[in-house]
Formats: C-alpha cells, structure tokens, sequence
C-alpha cells in the first residue's frame, strides 16, 4: 500500500511563490501519477482563495491548522495579526465549502480583552461551532523574553515573577472578564484529557479512514455544543455580577461512572486517572469533597467503596432510613440515606426493565397473564420495590426465589440440555451436554 497519510510541516503552505497557478499544478501533478494521499498541513487565513481551496482538495488535502486566533476586529488589531476579521471568516466558509477539518488556533484572552470581545467570539464560534478547537479557553502565552512578556512587565500586568511551565501569570484589567477567564480555566483545566481523546486523531498524524475520523468529528461535535453551553452561561453570569454561580460549574462524571462500575474500577489507579483528580481537587468549590475520590483512587479502595454500597442496598431492603460510616476514609464521613430516596433513584433503571419485559412480550406475542412464572436474576431482584414492579408486569404469575445468583447458568445449563441431550455414554459419563438430575437437583420453583 506504501505511504498513504502524510503531514507537511510548515508555517503556511501557502507562501511565497506557491499561489494558485501553483497549486494546480501540484494537484494535477499527484493526479497524473495516480497518487492517492491523504495529506494535512498548516495554512494562513489570508492566503486563502477559492481556487487554492479546490485544487488542495483535489491533491488530498482534507485537514488544516489555521490561526484563526480571534473573533474580534480589535483583538485581532491589539494582537498585531496578519489576517482581519473578514478574511478569517471567508477562509472558514472555503473551508466548510470543501469538507475540509480545520483546526481553528484562537487566543481569547489577553491583558485588555473586553467582555464585548468576548461576546462577539462567543457569537462567531456558535456560528462557526463546526472548526476544531481544544475547549472554549485559551490565553495569550507569556513566554520569557517575548515582546508581550516585556509589555505586561512594563504596564505592571504581571502577577508573579517566576513562570510556571515557561508561562507567566498576569492580571486582565476588566474584573468581569477576569471572572470569565477563572472559570473557563477552571472549566478546561478539568477536561484536557478528554479533549486531547476526542481532537487528537483529528488533527494530529493518525493512520485512520475517513469513516473513522468521522466518528471521533461526531464525538467532538457533542464536546463542542457543550463547550459553548458552558461558556454561554459564564457569560451571562458575569454580566450580571453572578460570581457565586461561576464558581459552580459541574465536574466531570466520566470518573465517577466508572468508579460505579465494578469491571472498570481498576483502570482508574493509574496515573492518568489520578492527575486528573488532583486537578480536580484544585479547581472544585468544595475541594475536601473531591479529595475522598482523590484518597480512594491512590489507596485503591474503589472495590472498598462498593461493597459498602451493596451492604447499604442490601440493609434498605429492610430499613427504612440507615447510616453507614465510611471507615476506610481519612475523615470517616458518614452518610445517611433511606428506602424512599434509594427507590426515587431507581425509576430511571426500572422504566427501562419495564420497557424491556414489554417489548419481550411483544416479541414473543405472549400476554402478561399467560406467564406463569417469572425468574428473577441477580442480587438487584432481591429489592422489594423490583418485586413489586415484576408482580404489577405479571399478575398471574409464580416469582422464583431460588438460585438468584445462578440461574443464568442454569438457564445455560437447561439449553444445553435441549440442543445437545443429557444421555449418558456406556462409561457412565455425560456425553454432549448436562445431566438433567443435575438441573432438576440444582433448580426447584
């Protein structure tokens, strides 16, 4: 197959004298060879023209990076950039005109942005929601020894002294727009990891089809809306002087849904997982909260954590109202809970059981009343609400309350019998299949 997915490292593709007659003949010439490549680079807004656009295209070009940077006229000036405003949007509407990815390079925030910049970017990337980015924050870098650093230091805009990571820290003058940038930090700083996941084959070298890059564009796209959702609401808050709201903003839930799951809880001990909750720990509003999920993660102790979950379920089978002390927690937080809060946080798992025996029914073209028994399976059947429901489904029915945590198996077992018989060879062992004083021994109504 040879090489088939190249990267052109470059400032701009487009320089110099590599203008549009150009870039005809670099794409008739890869077409005269019959070369078939799926080729990403760099590209400045404003060398971009439509007849450029069509025969990059027609090269194999199907990625660019292009530095956007700004939505705003004046930010765009205040930051001495090379393209204005109408140029970046007439690149940006070539580029959706050709079906071409473009990872859109922004800087939102500097010293002097203003909350009508702001606006103004958060209205364009609605329109634009379409262009890859890392988040809804970004912010001018102040690496040592570059003309913005000298400026910020000679205007007193610099907060510290010693750089974190090559970049310095600096104050924005407008207190709204301030607020704004916490919380947008706060926002990104908590999920990097999942934008590095869902944007990094999009624009980094990755051996993959068009379908697939089109499923991971399709994840971004539901990032992006949420993205712009958040900051829409900071937005709105800090017009108002809403500061305790913006200190509010949820945090992410993948961790904890994997924490809840007893096949993924070890996939979370590995540094990976634990930075991110150290982060966090860092950007929560309640942080000694967090720091149990923080303690659970480097002690491993999630197993831990759902046992006592189980001990609980299992407890409100019978009681009303209970308390369980964490013990296996440095500060040993107890947490009170009862039957009527635990069966209110069912009702999502229950309509989906219930639609679920209905659409069974509905397959096999039984009626409720005509089922005579019902097998309940697992230790979630043991939860008299779950009873309670099955028995409303099916009222002519028997519930089994025998073998709950292996009558899978059995079920396994009974099949194996039907398809390959339970006969006995000459040597007095089972030839095919199980034996039926097994089954019959093992399971009773």
């Amino acid at each position: 197959m040879g090489v088939q997915h190249i990267k052109i490292i470059d400032d701009s593709f487009i320089d110099g004298n590599r203008d549009e007659k150009w870039c005809e003949d670099f794409a008739n010439a890869i077409q005269e060879k019959k070369l078939k490549f799926l080729l990403r680079g760099s590209i400045r807004a404003d060398k971009i023209t439509d007849k450029i656009l069509f025969n990059l295209k027609k090269a194999g070009f199907f990625s660019f990076s292009c530095g956007i940077e700004n939505f705003s006229e004046t930010a765009l000036k205040r930051m001495n950039k090379g393209a204005n405003l109408q140029q970046n949007l007439n690149a940006l509407d070539l580029f959706k005109k050709y079906h071409i990815y473009v990872q859109a390079g922004q800087i939102l925030f500097d010293p002097e942005t203003t909350l009508q910049e702001l606006n103004e970017n958060y209205q364009y990337m609605k329109k634009y929601d379409w262009i890859i980015s890392k988040g809804v924050f970004t912010e001018m870098f102040a690496a040592e020894g570059t003309s913005f650093t000298k400026l910020i230091d000679k205007k007193h805009w610099k907060t510290s002294n010693t750089h974190q990571m090559g970049n310095y820290k600096y104050r924005i003058i407008d207190e709204k727009v301030n607020n704004a940038h916490d919380a947008l930090k706060k926002w990104h700083i908590l999920h990097m990891g999942l934008y590095d996941k869902a944007i990094d084959p999009l624009t980094s070298p990755k051996a993959l089809s068009k379908e697939e890059l089109k499923i991971f564009y399709d994840i971004y796209m539901k990032i992006r809306h949420k993205n712009l959702e958040i900051m829409g609401g900071v937005l709105e808050r800090v017009e108002n002087h809403d500061r305790e709201m913006l200190k509010v903003l949820p945090l992410p839930t993948t961790i904890y849904r994997d924490l809840a799951e007893w096949s993924k809880v070890n996939t979370l001990y590995v540094p990976k997982e634990i930075n991110m909750a150290k982060k966090m720990v860092f950007a929560a509003h309640e942080p000694e909260k967090v720091k149990r999920l923080l303690e659970i993660l480097q002690n491993e102790q999630g197993h831990t954590l759902l046992t006592a979950v189980e001990q609980t379920k299992i407890a409100l089978t019978e009681k009303e109202k209970i308390n369980i002390t964490l013990n296996f927690l440095s500060d040993a937080p107890v947490i009170r809970t009862d039957k009527s809060s635990f069966e209110d946080s069912l009702q999502n798992d229950i309509k989906r059981i219930s639609e679920s025996v209905q659409e069974c029914l509905t397959q096999a073209q039984v009626k409720p009343e005509d089922i005579q028994l019902v097998v309940l399976t697992g230790g979630s059947t043991e939860i008299p609400h779950i009873q309670e429901v099955m028995c409303s489904h099916f009222p002519n029915a028997e519930l089994s309350q025998s073998n709950k945590l292996s009558s899978v198996g059995l079920g396994l077992a009974y099949d194996s019998m039907r398809r390959f018989g339970g006969n006995q060879g000459k040597d007095g062992n089972n030839k095919g299949g199980i034996s039926p004083s097994i089954i019959k021994d093992s399971y009773s109504r």
